[in-house]
Protein backbone atom coordinates (compact mmCIF):
# COMPACT_ATOMS: atom_id res chain seq x y z
CA UNK A 1 0.00 0.00 0.00
CA UNK A 2 1.71 3.25 -1.11
CA UNK A 3 0.56 6.93 0.10
CA UNK A 4 1.67 9.69 -1.81
CA UNK A 5 1.27 13.00 0.23
CA UNK A 6 2.14 16.59 -2.08
CA UNK A 7 1.52 19.76 -1.29
CA UNK A 8 0.03 22.59 -3.39
CA UNK A 9 1.29 25.07 -5.20
CA UNK A 10 -0.34 28.34 -6.95
CA UNK A 11 -2.62 28.57 -4.54
CA UNK A 12 -2.37 32.46 -5.21
CA UNK A 13 -4.66 32.44 -7.49
CA UNK A 14 -7.32 32.09 -4.43
CA UNK A 15 -7.24 34.93 -2.22
CA UNK A 16 -12.32 17.64 -11.67
CA UNK A 17 -17.93 1.67 -21.42
CA UNK A 18 -18.10 -0.04 -17.79
CA UNK A 19 -20.37 -3.21 -17.04
CA UNK A 20 -23.71 -3.13 -16.13
CA UNK A 21 -24.48 -2.58 -12.60
CA UNK A 22 -27.91 -3.87 -12.96
CA UNK A 23 -29.94 -5.25 -15.57
CA UNK A 24 -32.70 -3.05 -16.99
CA UNK A 25 -36.09 -3.04 -15.54
CA UNK A 26 -37.85 -0.78 -17.34
CA UNK A 27 -37.22 1.81 -20.11
CA UNK A 28 -39.51 4.49 -22.30
CA UNK A 29 -38.11 5.73 -25.41
CA UNK A 30 -39.88 8.71 -26.74
CA UNK A 31 -38.58 8.36 -30.35
CA UNK A 32 -41.95 8.27 -33.05
CA UNK A 33 -44.19 8.87 -29.95
CA UNK A 34 -47.19 10.92 -29.75
CA UNK A 35 -46.34 13.89 -27.06
CA UNK A 36 -50.09 14.28 -26.54
CA UNK A 37 -50.79 10.80 -25.14
CA UNK A 38 -52.17 10.77 -21.57
CA UNK A 39 -49.70 7.65 -21.29
CA UNK A 40 -47.04 5.69 -22.45
CA UNK A 41 -45.98 1.95 -22.64
CA UNK A 42 -42.58 0.69 -21.86
CA UNK A 43 -40.50 0.01 -24.74
CA UNK A 44 -38.99 -2.84 -22.92
CA UNK A 45 -39.40 -4.67 -19.62
CA UNK A 46 -37.67 -7.19 -17.73
CA UNK A 47 -39.43 -11.00 -18.19
CA UNK A 48 -41.98 -11.68 -14.98
CA UNK A 49 -42.14 -7.84 -13.76
CA UNK A 50 -45.62 -6.42 -14.97
CA UNK A 51 -44.94 -2.62 -15.81
CA UNK A 52 -47.67 -0.30 -15.93
CA UNK A 53 -47.72 2.66 -18.89
CA UNK A 54 -45.85 5.93 -17.29
CA UNK A 55 -49.18 8.55 -16.88
CA UNK A 56 -50.04 12.01 -16.30
CA UNK A 57 -51.29 12.50 -13.01
CA UNK A 58 -55.05 14.12 -12.55
CA UNK A 59 -53.60 17.53 -12.30
CA UNK A 60 -51.86 17.42 -15.79
CA UNK A 61 -53.11 17.90 -19.27
CA UNK A 62 -51.53 19.72 -22.36
CA UNK A 63 -53.77 22.72 -23.89
CA UNK A 64 -52.49 25.35 -26.04
CA UNK A 65 -49.08 25.39 -28.16
CA UNK A 66 -47.49 22.60 -29.91
CA UNK A 67 -45.27 20.19 -28.36
CA UNK A 68 -41.64 19.04 -29.59
CA UNK A 69 -41.61 16.09 -31.33
CA UNK A 70 -40.03 12.98 -29.56
CA UNK A 71 -41.33 13.84 -25.75
CA UNK A 72 -43.96 12.96 -23.26
CA UNK A 73 -45.80 16.27 -22.59
CA UNK A 74 -47.97 17.74 -20.12
CA UNK A 75 -49.15 21.35 -19.00
CA UNK A 76 -50.53 22.95 -15.63
CA UNK A 77 -47.47 21.95 -13.48
CA UNK A 78 -49.49 25.17 -11.51
CA UNK A 79 -48.68 23.76 -7.87
CA UNK A 80 -46.65 26.06 -5.68
CA UNK A 81 -44.40 22.94 -3.31
CA UNK A 82 -43.95 19.49 -3.78
CA UNK A 83 -46.82 18.24 -1.16
CA UNK A 84 -49.21 20.36 -2.82
CA UNK A 85 -48.05 19.17 -6.57
CA UNK A 86 -48.44 15.44 -5.24
CA UNK A 87 -51.97 16.04 -3.17
CA UNK A 88 -52.84 18.26 -6.80
CA UNK A 89 -51.93 15.46 -9.16
CA UNK A 90 -48.93 17.33 -10.93
CA UNK A 91 -47.01 14.29 -11.34
CA UNK A 92 -46.27 11.42 -14.01
CA UNK A 93 -46.22 7.91 -12.20
CA UNK A 94 -45.28 4.31 -13.22
CA UNK A 95 -45.79 1.03 -10.82
CA UNK A 96 -43.40 -1.82 -11.10
CA UNK A 97 -45.30 -5.37 -10.02
CA UNK A 98 -42.69 -8.10 -9.35
CA UNK A 99 -45.70 -10.63 -9.47
CA UNK A 100 -44.40 -13.41 -6.40
CA UNK A 101 -40.67 -12.25 -7.25
CA UNK A 102 -38.45 -9.90 -5.15
CA UNK A 103 -37.16 -6.33 -6.64
CA UNK A 104 -33.79 -5.14 -5.88
CA UNK A 105 -33.56 -1.55 -7.40
CA UNK A 106 -30.11 -0.30 -8.50
CA UNK A 107 -30.65 3.31 -10.72
CA UNK A 108 -33.31 5.58 -12.23
CA UNK A 109 -32.14 7.80 -15.41
CA UNK A 110 -34.14 10.08 -17.09
CA UNK A 111 -34.35 12.92 -19.08
CA UNK A 112 -36.56 15.99 -18.10
CA UNK A 113 -37.39 19.73 -19.17
CA UNK A 114 -39.38 22.81 -17.92
CA UNK A 115 -40.16 26.65 -19.20
CA UNK A 116 -37.52 28.74 -20.23
CA UNK A 117 -38.36 30.69 -17.48
CA UNK A 118 -37.80 28.47 -14.71
CA UNK A 119 -37.47 27.96 -12.00
CA UNK A 120 -39.81 24.92 -12.34
CA UNK A 121 -39.05 22.17 -9.59
CA UNK A 122 -39.28 18.83 -9.68
CA UNK A 123 -38.44 15.54 -7.48
CA UNK A 124 -38.76 11.97 -7.68
CA UNK A 125 -40.63 9.80 -5.13
CA UNK A 126 -41.58 6.29 -4.68
CA UNK A 127 -44.17 4.20 -2.04
CA UNK A 128 -44.29 0.39 -1.77
CA UNK A 129 -47.85 -0.76 -1.97
CA UNK A 130 -50.96 0.55 -3.03
CA UNK A 131 -51.21 2.54 0.38
CA UNK A 132 -48.46 4.99 2.89
CA UNK A 133 -46.02 7.75 2.77
CA UNK A 134 -44.48 8.68 -0.53
CA UNK A 135 -40.74 8.72 0.46
CA UNK A 136 -38.56 11.64 -1.68
CA UNK A 137 -35.34 10.42 -3.82
CA UNK A 138 -32.94 12.62 -4.00
CA UNK A 139 -33.00 16.02 -3.18
CA UNK A 140 -35.38 18.67 -5.68
CA UNK A 141 -34.18 19.33 -8.98
CA UNK A 142 -34.51 22.93 -9.72
CA UNK A 143 -34.67 23.80 -13.71
CA UNK A 144 -31.44 25.90 -14.74
CA UNK A 145 -32.70 25.58 -18.35
CA UNK A 146 -32.02 28.73 -20.16
CA UNK A 147 -32.24 27.14 -24.40
CA UNK A 148 -33.82 23.78 -26.05
CA UNK A 149 -31.82 21.19 -23.40
CA UNK A 150 -33.49 18.76 -21.69
CA UNK A 151 -31.86 17.68 -18.13
CA UNK A 152 -30.39 14.77 -17.82
CA UNK A 153 -29.81 12.67 -14.74
CA UNK A 154 -29.59 9.14 -12.32
CA UNK A 155 -30.84 8.97 -9.04
CA UNK A 156 -29.52 6.29 -6.86
CA UNK A 157 -32.11 3.67 -5.91
CA UNK A 158 -29.70 1.02 -4.01
CA UNK A 159 -31.65 2.57 -0.46
CA UNK A 160 -35.35 1.12 -1.59
CA UNK A 161 -35.45 -2.13 0.56
CA UNK A 162 -36.13 -5.20 -1.16
CA UNK A 163 -39.74 -5.49 -2.62
CA UNK A 164 -42.29 -8.28 -3.16
CA UNK A 165 -45.09 -5.71 -3.74
CA UNK A 166 -45.92 -3.24 -6.17
CA UNK A 167 -43.37 -0.38 -6.56
CA UNK A 168 -44.67 3.19 -8.02
CA UNK A 169 -42.47 5.70 -9.18
CA UNK A 170 -43.80 9.73 -9.40
CA UNK A 171 -42.27 12.32 -10.70
CA UNK A 172 -43.78 15.44 -9.08
CA UNK A 173 -43.33 18.79 -10.87
CA UNK A 174 -44.29 22.39 -9.70
CA UNK A 175 -43.85 26.03 -9.30
CA UNK A 176 -44.08 26.28 -13.30
CA UNK A 177 -46.22 29.39 -13.61
CA UNK A 178 -49.59 29.70 -14.82
CA UNK A 179 -51.72 26.57 -16.25
CA UNK A 180 -51.20 27.80 -19.67
CA UNK A 181 -47.87 27.86 -19.75
CA UNK A 182 -46.60 26.03 -17.13
CA UNK A 183 -45.24 23.35 -19.12
CA UNK A 184 -42.74 19.37 -18.26
CA UNK A 185 -42.17 17.42 -20.99
CA UNK A 186 -39.76 14.04 -20.64
CA UNK A 187 -37.23 13.71 -23.93
CA UNK A 188 -35.79 14.75 -26.13
CA UNK A 189 -33.52 11.84 -25.65
CA UNK A 190 -34.13 8.73 -27.14
CA UNK A 191 -34.25 6.79 -23.85
CA UNK A 192 -36.72 9.22 -21.59
CA UNK A 193 -36.52 6.97 -18.36
CA UNK A 194 -34.75 3.70 -17.20
CA UNK A 195 -35.04 2.21 -14.37
CA UNK A 196 -32.43 -0.94 -13.71
CA UNK A 197 -31.99 -3.86 -10.80
CA UNK A 198 -32.76 -7.00 -10.61
CA UNK A 199 -35.64 -9.57 -10.35
CA UNK A 200 -34.90 -12.33 -7.92
CA UNK A 201 -36.65 -15.18 -7.62
CA UNK A 202 -39.43 -14.84 -4.69
CA UNK A 203 -39.32 -18.77 -3.63
CA UNK A 204 -36.84 -20.72 -2.68
CA UNK A 205 -33.70 -19.76 -0.67
CA UNK A 206 -33.08 -16.78 1.07
CA UNK A 207 -32.23 -13.19 -0.23
CA UNK A 208 -29.86 -11.26 1.62
CA UNK A 209 -29.28 -7.39 0.92
CA UNK A 210 -27.22 -4.67 2.06
CA UNK A 211 -27.95 -1.13 2.28
CA UNK A 212 -25.76 0.67 1.74
CA UNK A 213 -24.38 -2.13 -0.44
CA UNK A 214 -20.89 -1.74 1.31
CA UNK A 215 -20.28 0.16 4.06
CA UNK A 216 -16.93 3.19 4.45
CA UNK A 217 -16.34 4.64 7.81
CA UNK A 218 -14.12 6.89 9.27
CA UNK A 219 -12.16 6.16 12.50
CA UNK A 220 -14.18 7.26 15.46
CA UNK A 221 -17.03 7.71 13.71
CA UNK A 222 -20.07 4.95 13.64
CA UNK A 223 -21.18 3.17 10.69
CA UNK A 224 -24.64 1.66 10.49
CA UNK A 225 -26.10 -0.68 7.67
CA UNK A 226 -29.18 -2.30 7.18
CA UNK A 227 -29.34 -6.04 6.59
CA UNK A 228 -32.85 -7.51 5.35
CA UNK A 229 -34.01 -10.66 4.39
CA UNK A 230 -36.68 -12.01 2.22
CA UNK A 231 -39.16 -13.56 1.40
CA UNK A 232 -41.16 -13.90 4.44
CA UNK A 233 -40.15 -16.27 6.75
CA UNK A 234 -36.32 -16.08 6.48
CA UNK A 235 -34.01 -14.54 9.10
CA UNK A 236 -30.21 -14.40 10.36
CA UNK A 237 -28.86 -17.13 11.49
CA UNK A 238 -25.10 -15.71 11.90
CA UNK A 239 -22.70 -13.11 10.83
CA UNK A 240 -19.21 -12.27 10.78
CA UNK A 241 -16.50 -9.75 10.55
CA UNK A 242 -13.18 -10.31 9.51
CA UNK A 243 -10.04 -9.93 10.23
CA UNK A 244 -11.51 -9.58 14.06
CA UNK A 245 -11.43 -5.46 14.59
CA UNK A 246 -10.47 -3.91 17.26
CA UNK A 247 -13.49 -1.86 17.36
CA UNK A 248 -17.12 -2.82 18.32
CA UNK A 249 -19.09 -4.62 15.89
CA UNK A 250 -22.89 -6.18 16.72
CA UNK A 251 -25.74 -6.92 14.01
CA UNK A 252 -29.00 -6.89 15.49
CA UNK A 253 -32.61 -6.17 14.60
CA UNK A 254 -31.45 -6.12 10.91
CA UNK A 255 -28.98 -3.34 11.66
CA UNK A 256 -25.06 -3.83 11.35
CA UNK A 257 -23.37 -1.23 13.94
CA UNK A 258 -19.64 -1.03 13.59
CA UNK A 259 -17.48 1.52 15.51
CA UNK A 260 -13.63 1.30 15.02
CA UNK A 261 -10.81 1.76 16.67
CA UNK A 262 -7.50 3.98 15.85
CA UNK A 263 -6.15 0.04 15.22
CA UNK A 264 -8.60 -0.52 12.39
CA UNK A 265 -7.71 2.53 10.28
CA UNK A 266 -7.07 1.66 6.74
CA UNK A 267 -7.98 -1.87 6.88
CA UNK A 268 -10.64 -3.62 4.52
CA UNK A 269 -12.98 -5.62 6.77
CA UNK A 270 -15.54 -8.18 5.32
CA UNK A 271 -18.88 -8.48 6.63
CA UNK A 272 -20.46 -12.26 6.02
CA UNK A 273 -24.35 -12.85 6.97
CA UNK A 274 -26.17 -16.27 6.30
CA UNK A 275 -29.84 -16.25 6.60
CA UNK A 276 -31.74 -19.35 6.44
CA UNK A 277 -36.02 -20.35 5.72
CA UNK A 278 -37.63 -23.51 5.04
CA UNK A 279 -36.09 -24.02 1.82
CA UNK A 280 -32.28 -23.68 2.65
CA UNK A 281 -29.67 -20.98 3.48
CA UNK A 282 -27.76 -18.26 2.06
CA UNK A 283 -24.52 -16.35 2.66
CA UNK A 284 -23.73 -12.68 1.55
CA UNK A 285 -21.05 -10.43 2.24
CA UNK A 286 -19.82 -7.15 1.85
CA UNK A 287 -16.93 -4.90 3.10
CA UNK A 288 -16.09 -2.36 5.13
CA UNK A 289 -13.47 0.28 4.82
CA UNK A 290 -12.07 2.15 7.93
CA UNK A 291 -10.68 5.73 6.74
CA UNK A 292 -8.42 7.75 9.28
CA UNK A 293 -10.09 9.99 11.47
CA UNK A 294 -11.41 13.01 9.61
CA UNK A 295 -12.07 16.83 10.38
CA UNK A 296 -15.99 17.60 11.38
CA UNK A 297 -17.46 18.85 8.43
CA UNK A 298 -15.34 16.37 5.96
CA UNK A 299 -17.30 15.81 2.50
CA UNK A 300 -16.59 12.20 1.83
CA UNK A 301 -17.45 10.74 -1.65
CA UNK A 302 -17.12 6.70 -1.10
CA UNK A 303 -19.32 6.03 -4.71
CA UNK A 304 -20.52 2.52 -3.01
CA UNK A 305 -24.10 3.71 -3.76
CA UNK A 306 -24.38 5.30 -6.99
CA UNK A 307 -24.08 4.06 -10.42
CA UNK A 308 -22.97 5.38 -14.27
CA UNK A 309 -22.64 2.31 -16.37
CA UNK A 310 -22.37 4.27 -19.67
CA UNK A 311 -18.79 5.70 -19.79
CA UNK A 312 -19.29 7.93 -22.21
CA UNK A 313 -22.40 9.58 -21.71
CA UNK A 314 -22.46 13.05 -19.49
CA UNK A 315 -24.90 13.25 -16.63
CA UNK A 316 -25.38 14.57 -13.31
CA UNK A 317 -25.08 12.75 -9.92
CA UNK A 318 -25.90 13.74 -6.76
CA UNK A 319 -23.16 12.34 -4.46
CA UNK A 320 -23.55 12.11 -1.42
CA UNK A 321 -27.37 11.10 -1.91
CA UNK A 322 -29.23 14.06 0.26
CA UNK A 323 -26.31 16.14 0.49
CA UNK A 324 -27.81 18.45 -2.17
CA UNK A 325 -23.89 18.41 -3.99
CA UNK A 326 -24.42 17.47 -7.44
CA UNK A 327 -21.62 16.44 -9.85
CA UNK A 328 -21.55 16.02 -13.65
CA UNK A 329 -19.32 12.96 -15.37
CA UNK A 330 -17.85 13.24 -18.48
CA UNK A 331 -16.93 10.60 -19.84
CA UNK A 332 -15.95 8.81 -16.86
CA UNK A 333 -18.49 6.19 -15.04
CA UNK A 334 -18.96 4.17 -11.68
CA UNK A 335 -17.38 1.07 -11.69
CA UNK A 336 -19.23 -2.10 -10.74
CA UNK A 337 -18.42 -3.63 -7.13
CA UNK A 338 -15.06 -5.02 -6.93
CA UNK A 339 -16.21 -7.43 -4.38
CA UNK A 340 -17.97 -9.05 -7.34
CA UNK A 341 -15.42 -8.82 -10.04
CA UNK A 342 -12.80 -10.09 -7.92
CA UNK A 343 -10.50 -7.06 -8.61
CA UNK A 344 -9.17 -5.55 -5.41
CA UNK A 345 -7.89 -2.26 -7.54
CA UNK A 346 -11.80 -1.72 -7.98
CA UNK A 347 -11.50 0.37 -4.96
CA UNK A 348 -10.18 0.74 -1.71
CA UNK A 349 -13.57 -0.91 0.07
CA UNK A 350 -13.54 -3.77 -2.96
CA UNK A 351 -17.26 -1.55 -3.71
CA UNK A 352 -17.28 0.92 -6.16
CA UNK A 353 -15.63 3.26 -7.44
CA UNK A 354 -15.22 6.27 -9.94
CA UNK A 355 -13.38 5.77 -13.55
CA UNK A 356 -11.87 7.02 -15.94
CA UNK A 357 -12.13 5.31 -19.45
CA UNK A 358 -8.76 4.54 -21.35
CA UNK A 359 -7.78 6.39 -24.42
CA UNK A 360 -10.21 9.41 -23.58
CA UNK A 361 -10.16 12.36 -21.28
CA UNK A 362 -12.69 11.94 -18.81
CA UNK A 363 -13.50 15.03 -16.24
CA UNK A 364 -15.17 14.42 -12.59
CA UNK A 365 -16.25 18.25 -11.83
CA UNK A 366 -18.56 19.76 -8.96
CA UNK A 367 -21.80 21.62 -10.26
CA UNK A 368 -21.57 24.01 -7.10
CA UNK A 369 -19.02 25.53 -4.80
CA UNK A 370 -17.50 22.75 -1.99
CA UNK A 371 -18.74 23.86 1.34
CA UNK A 372 -18.78 21.69 4.51
CA UNK A 373 -22.21 19.49 4.85
CA UNK A 374 -22.17 20.49 8.02
CA UNK A 375 -21.07 22.66 11.18
CA UNK A 376 -17.95 21.37 13.79
CA UNK A 377 -20.00 23.09 16.83
CA UNK A 378 -20.60 26.75 17.93
CA UNK A 379 -16.95 27.33 18.40
CA UNK A 380 -15.42 26.25 14.94
CA UNK A 381 -17.19 27.72 12.00
CA UNK A 382 -15.85 25.43 8.40
CA UNK A 383 -15.46 27.73 5.59
CA UNK A 384 -13.21 26.95 2.35
CA UNK A 385 -11.04 23.65 1.47
CA UNK A 386 -8.42 22.65 3.71
CA UNK A 387 -6.89 19.74 2.29
CA UNK A 388 -8.52 16.95 -0.69
CA UNK A 389 -7.19 13.32 -0.64
CA UNK A 390 -8.39 9.95 -2.74
CA UNK A 391 -7.03 6.52 -3.69
CA UNK A 392 -6.31 5.99 -6.88
CA UNK A 393 -5.28 2.73 -9.14
CA UNK A 394 -4.83 1.11 -12.49
CA UNK A 395 -7.73 -1.21 -13.03
CA UNK A 396 -6.22 -4.39 -12.68
CA UNK A 397 -7.54 -5.77 -16.45
CA UNK A 398 -5.41 -3.25 -18.39
CA UNK A 399 -2.44 -3.77 -15.88
CA UNK A 400 -0.96 -6.54 -17.67
CA UNK A 401 2.60 -6.69 -19.51
CA UNK A 402 0.48 -7.63 -22.68
CA UNK A 403 -2.30 -5.17 -21.89
CA UNK A 404 -3.18 -3.59 -25.07
CA UNK A 405 -2.91 -0.07 -22.99
CA UNK A 406 0.03 0.38 -21.78
CA UNK A 407 0.33 3.47 -20.85
CA UNK A 408 -0.27 5.26 -17.57
CA UNK A 409 -2.61 8.27 -17.11
CA UNK A 410 -2.21 11.89 -15.02
CA UNK A 411 -5.09 12.37 -12.50
CA UNK A 412 -5.00 15.85 -12.61
CA UNK A 413 -6.94 17.59 -9.31
CA UNK A 414 -8.17 21.45 -9.87
CA UNK A 415 -9.82 24.61 -8.13
CA UNK A 416 -11.79 27.19 -9.52
CA UNK A 417 -13.56 30.39 -8.18
CA UNK A 418 -15.82 30.49 -11.16
CA UNK A 419 -16.31 27.21 -12.40
CA UNK A 420 -13.97 28.52 -15.77
CA UNK A 421 -10.35 29.31 -14.40
CA UNK A 422 -8.81 26.42 -13.09
CA UNK A 423 -5.98 26.18 -10.96
CA UNK A 424 -4.05 22.80 -10.58
CA UNK A 425 -3.62 21.56 -6.98
CA UNK A 426 -2.03 18.02 -7.73
CA UNK A 427 -1.11 15.84 -10.20
CA UNK A 428 -0.62 12.00 -9.48
CA UNK A 429 1.18 9.78 -11.67
CA UNK A 430 -0.47 6.50 -12.33
CA UNK A 431 2.29 4.02 -12.27
CA UNK A 432 3.50 1.86 -10.19
CA UNK A 433 -0.32 1.04 -8.91
CA UNK A 434 -1.23 -1.79 -10.61
CA UNK A 435 -1.42 -4.13 -7.57
CA UNK A 436 -2.65 -1.58 -4.77
CA UNK A 437 -4.33 1.52 -4.57
CA UNK A 438 -2.05 4.75 -3.55
CA UNK A 439 -3.25 7.97 -1.67
CA UNK A 440 -2.86 11.34 -3.33
CA UNK A 441 -3.13 14.61 -0.11
CA UNK A 442 -3.50 17.90 -1.29
CA UNK A 443 -2.65 20.57 1.26
CA UNK A 444 -4.65 23.75 -0.33
CA UNK A 445 -5.54 25.80 2.23
CA UNK A 446 -8.28 27.61 0.70
CA UNK A 447 -10.14 30.42 2.53
CA UNK A 448 -13.15 29.89 0.81
CA UNK A 449 -15.78 27.70 -1.09
CA UNK A 450 -14.81 26.90 -4.60
CA UNK A 451 -14.96 24.41 -7.04
CA UNK A 452 -13.34 20.96 -7.46
CA UNK A 453 -13.29 19.04 -10.68
CA UNK A 454 -10.66 15.68 -11.16
CA UNK A 455 -9.74 14.57 -14.32
CA UNK A 456 -7.34 12.97 -16.92
CA UNK A 457 -5.11 13.61 -18.91
CA UNK A 458 -2.27 11.66 -21.02
CA UNK A 459 -4.48 9.31 -22.32
CA UNK A 460 -3.63 8.09 -25.80
CA UNK A 461 -3.17 4.36 -25.60
CA UNK A 462 -3.82 4.61 -21.84
CA UNK A 463 -5.25 2.12 -18.91
CA UNK A 464 -8.20 2.58 -17.27
CA UNK A 465 -7.91 4.29 -13.58
CA UNK A 466 -10.07 4.21 -10.87
CA UNK A 467 -10.51 7.05 -7.97
CA UNK A 468 -11.94 6.16 -4.75
CA UNK A 469 -12.36 7.62 -0.86
CA UNK A 470 -12.80 11.01 -2.31
CA UNK A 471 -12.32 13.60 1.04
CA UNK A 472 -12.50 17.17 0.86
CA UNK A 473 -11.48 18.52 4.35
CA UNK A 474 -13.20 22.01 5.53
CA UNK A 475 -10.99 24.86 6.31
CA UNK A 476 -12.07 25.81 9.81
CA UNK A 477 -11.84 28.78 11.78
CA UNK A 478 -11.84 29.05 15.36
CA UNK A 479 -14.50 31.38 15.90
CA UNK A 480 -13.35 32.69 19.21
CA UNK A 481 -10.12 34.44 17.65
CA UNK A 482 -12.19 36.50 15.12
CA UNK A 483 -14.79 37.00 18.17
CA UNK A 484 -11.98 38.48 20.50
CA UNK A 485 -10.90 40.64 17.45
CA UNK A 486 -14.02 42.24 16.69
CA UNK A 487 -14.49 42.96 20.67
CA UNK A 488 -11.96 45.31 20.55
CA UNK A 489 -13.99 47.50 17.96
CA UNK A 490 -16.73 47.68 20.39
CA UNK A 491 -18.84 44.71 18.02
CA UNK A 492 -20.53 42.17 19.34
CA UNK A 493 -20.42 38.98 17.73
CA UNK A 494 -23.17 37.55 15.66
CA UNK A 495 -24.56 40.37 14.93
CA UNK A 496 -25.45 41.31 11.17
CA UNK A 497 -22.33 41.38 8.89
CA UNK A 498 -19.67 40.23 11.78
CA UNK A 499 -19.35 36.78 10.11
CA UNK A 500 -15.90 35.55 8.82
CA UNK A 501 -17.01 35.96 5.52
CA UNK A 502 -18.81 39.44 5.64
CA UNK A 503 -16.93 42.65 4.56
CA UNK A 504 -19.18 45.14 7.03
CA UNK A 505 -17.30 48.04 5.98
CA UNK A 506 -17.31 47.27 2.16
CA UNK A 507 -13.76 47.87 1.76
CA UNK A 508 -13.41 44.75 -0.62
CA UNK A 509 -11.54 42.62 2.44
CA UNK A 510 -13.60 40.14 4.18
CA UNK A 511 -13.60 40.28 7.69
CA UNK A 512 -11.26 37.07 8.60
CA UNK A 513 -8.47 39.09 6.14
CA UNK A 514 -8.94 42.07 8.01
CA UNK A 515 -8.04 40.16 11.33
CA UNK A 516 -5.39 38.54 9.27
CA UNK A 517 -3.94 41.87 8.32
CA UNK A 518 -4.64 43.38 11.54
CA UNK A 519 -7.18 46.34 9.85
CA UNK A 520 -10.45 47.85 11.40
CA UNK A 521 -12.93 45.87 9.73
CA UNK A 522 -15.67 48.72 10.53
CA UNK A 523 -13.05 51.33 8.73
CA UNK A 524 -13.24 51.11 4.96
CA UNK A 525 -10.02 53.34 4.41
CA UNK A 526 -8.50 50.92 7.06
CA UNK A 527 -7.68 47.76 4.90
Amino acid sequence: MKRWVMAAAAMAAFGMAAGALGDELARWNSNNSDPLAASFEATSKADGLAVADLARGSGLVYAGGSPAKNTFAARSYDQTSFDKALSGGDYWETTLTPGGNLLAFESLSYSFGGPKSGPMAWQWAYRAGASGAWTPLGTPHVSSRTGTAYEAETIDLTGIPLADQAVTFRLVAWNGGTAATAWGNFGQAADVVTITGSLESGGGAPVVRFTPASGSVDAGQTLEMAVSTMPGGSGISSWSLAPTPAGAASLAGGKFTFAPADADVLHRFTLSVTATNASGSTTAETTVFVNEKSEPGTLTLTFDNESKTNMMATATLEIPAGSGLKWELSKCGISPDGAAAGDQVYSKTAGRALRFPYDDSGVFTSKGKIVALSKAGDTVETNGVAKISFWYGVFRGDAGEESEHPVRPAIVTELSDDGKLWVEVGRAATEGTEEDMAEAVYEVGVETPVYLRIRTEGVTGSSRVNVDQLRVVPKTTDKSVLNEYLRQFNVTPGDAQTGRMDDWDGDGSRNYKERDNGTNPYDKNDK
